[in-house]
């Protein structure tokens, strides 16, 4: 994560969504979030989200920019599996997106506790090339 997310609540700080372990998660004050990626050297072409648990608000639509275009993606309500979204290309092929790619979760399905914010376990990226090549 390049830019940290917006808000943090309690011990479940943003580290968590990148540790590799899902029973760990990051988790915001609010039902919305905003934090950004990067991956230098690589032209990415996806973004991994895997939700929070049930107990938390988990991310519903996301808004995503990357080197000036922008998506709005929604994705299902699958906690504890990694779903995949395409990041906006900037040269019309998959893996065309490079530098930091913004994302933004604008809505948001409910959690079991209305007072928890939203919850991501892990992020990931994938790379569609390498910059050496």
């Amino acid at each position: 994560v390049s830019r940290p997310f917006d808000s943090e609540a309690g011990s479940n700080t943003g580290t968590l969504a990148t540790d590799k372990n899902p029973k760990t998660f990051w988790a915001a004050t609010g039902n919305t979030a905003n934090f950004a990626m990067k991956a230098p050297g690589y032209g990415l072409a996806s973004l991994g989200i895997q939700q929070g648990p049930k107990s938390h608000a988990r991310p519903k639509t996301l808004e995503i920019l990357a080197n000036g275009p922008t998506i709005t993606q929604a994705i299902d309500d699958k906690p504890g599996v990694m779903q995949w979204v395409l990041l906006p290309c900037l040269v019309g092929y998959t893996g065309g997106a490079w530098g930091e790619v913004e994302i933004k979760v604008i809505d948001a399905y409910p959690g079991d506790v209305p007072t928890n914010g939203i919850a991501i376990a892990e992020l990931e990226l994938n790379a569609g090339s390498i910059e050496e090549f």
